[in-house]
């Protein structure tokens, strides 16, 4: 149906892209050394970078403006992605392992009825 669609659109693109906007520009507002971080990057860092590259090279704003207006689910998952940025955030600042923990593993039961296989990067 045309909801679920939405639905896992909204996963599939909205959330990702926004987090790697938001990525990006965090970076910019913090003065990214592209040269220097290269010399020290991970693994995660380079996959990311290698992301908002492309996106920066095909130049192409309106593709991604559409995907974040269009999808009727947008406004609920820019919500979501506040409040996980937050909750990270205050395990980090209280120094919460535990609570940090269990956010890294809730993420194996989500994906673990998934038929496509991760191809780590690293």
């Amino acid at each position: 149906s045309g909801e679920i669609h939405d639905k896992v659109t909204a996963a599939v693109q909205n959330a990702t892209h926004a987090s790697l906007l938001s990525f990006g520009l965090c970076l910019s507002k913090m003065g990214y050394n592209a040269e220097m971080a290269a010399l020290i990057s991970t693994p995660p860092h380079r996959a990311m970078i290698g992301v908002i590259q492309r996106m920066a090279s095909i130049n192409e704003p309106d593709t991604y403006w559409d995907i974040q207006t269009e999808n009727p689910n947008a406004e609920e998952t820019w919500a979501n992605l506040e409040a996980a940025v937050a909750e990270v955030h205050d395990a980090v600042k209280k120094r919460d392992k535990e609570a940090f923990s269990k956010i890294i593993a809730g993420f194996k039961p989500m994906l673990a009825s998934s038929t496509e296989t991760c191809h780590s990067p690293y």
